[in-house]
């Protein structure tokens, strides 16, 4: 036996979203196995809050859309009958009991047998059910739990840092949707590199004082954009009596609010991070899988370079290394042994990129063959392990 329950049209019920945007795209509905009609009505409730589809079955048999659903939901009623059969293992599995006062031990090893990273026991978890529930709804379709966020930080003035988000960002959106972020309110802006500065759409100044949680579908389809390639950037300054109030970096709650909504409604995020150790871009580099510091070839630069990777490997995850600079410069390979971090490729010098980048054709289609080899190197970079900060 099985229904289905689709989520409603109104964007006001899927979630805070910001005031005036549109609602999420579609997303593959959730999946709840429950023969317990209080169990189901208490989930249906919270699912049309959430804007998201809810796919309703019995125990009887794996359905077909076990493995497709967003989420999968297994009332206590089913779990210990998922864990001893052979229904195949699957992410993104949590376990929904209805008015438990004292759950039962056994309930929470059939969980962990059946591969649940958690238990849900209602009303009480109402609130956290409906947050997994809005993120569902926010998914695009195809995506998984979470995208994974690139940023890049210049080890040295000049040294490319946001040329090279900005090709990684384009090459990414050949295939997938893709975020720039710009979190440096003094560059020159991650949405002119790109071409997209003319383009209508929400900047950081209209994020000023939201609050509570921002949609990812909201978020995806506010920005400014080109094809699967959307930018967050920061405007020009309306004047100089203008430029403080308007270019102050954000503020950590609100980075971790956005980067939040960016990485549940885009497989890629690509962050431009100003050398700062401001609390907003700690926080912003904390939500990096990797940080990519970008240097130039030379003795004074590699000095610099130095003290960020120091810092920003307190922060990121992952740390690596893009050094840039002409043939008689010092080796990149001298200069990642020097940090302790591993080299993933050297930028090359390209003639006429600035004045190609300036008249929007990109830094891809600038750099050619050598900044696209670049780019696709580091997308393709996975660390072995969390990065502790350069030797």
């Amino acid at each position: 036996m099985s229904t289905s329950v689709p989520g409603p049209s109104d964007p006001r019920l899927s979630g805070p979203h910001l005031s005036g945007l549109p609602g999420p795209a579609a997303a593959p509905p959730v999946l709840l196995v429950t023969a317990d009609p209080d169990l189901r009505a208490g989930v249906q409730r919270l699912a049309a809050a959430a804007g998201v589809g809810l796919e309703v079955h019995d125990v009887a048999a794996a359905p077909a859309s076990w493995r497709a659903a967003t989420i999968a939901l297994l009332g206590a009623d089913a779990v210990g009958r998922v864990a001893e059969s052979s229904w195949p293992r699957r992410a993104e599995v949590v376990v929904v009991a209805h008015r438990v006062a004292d759950p039962d031990p056994r309930l929470f090893r059939a969980a962990l047998a059946a591969g649940a990273r958690d238990v849900l026991v209602l009303p009480a978890d109402d609130a956290r059910l409906q947050d997994l529930l809005t993120d569902a709804a926010d998914r695009p379709v195809g995506a998984g739990p979470g995208g994974r966020v690139i940023g890049f930080v210049a080890g040295s003035g000049g040294a490319g840092a946001t040329t090279l988000a900005a090709a990684v960002a384009e090459l990414a959106a050949d295939d997938r949707p893709c975020l720039a972020v710009d979190l440096d309110p003094w560059g020159g802006g991650l949405d002119r590199v790109l071409g997209l500065e003319g383009e209508d759409g929400l900047r950081w100044d209209g994020l000023d004082g939201v609050q509570g949680r921002i949609g990812a579908g909201a978020l995806r389809d506010a920005v400014p954009r080109r094809d699967d390639l959307g930018v967050l950037a920061w405007g020009p300054p309306s004047g100089l009596a203008a430029l403080d109030a308007q270019r102050a970096e954000p503020t950590a709650g609100a980075i971790r609010t956005t980067l939040a909504a960016a990485v549940r409604g885009h497989p890629l995020v690509v962050l431009d991070l100003p050398r700062s150790t401001s609390a907003g871009v700690r926080e912003a580099a904390a939500r990096c899988d990797l940080v990519v510091v970008v240097g130039a070839r030379t003795v004074s630069a590699a000095a610099a370079t130095h003290r960020v990777a120091t810092v920003f490997g307190q922060h990121a995850r992952d740390l690596a290394l893009v050094t840039r600079g002409r043939a008689r410069g010092l080796r990149g390979e001298e200069i990642a042994a020097a940090l302790g971090v591993p080299l993933v490729a050297d930028l090359p010098e390209v003639r006429r990129l600035t004045e190609v980048v300036d008249l929007g054709g990109g830094p891809l289609r600038a750099g050619g063959r050598g900044v696209e080899r670049v780019a696709r190197a580091v997308l393709e970079h996975r660390g072995t392990a969390p990065a502790t900060g350069a030797a």
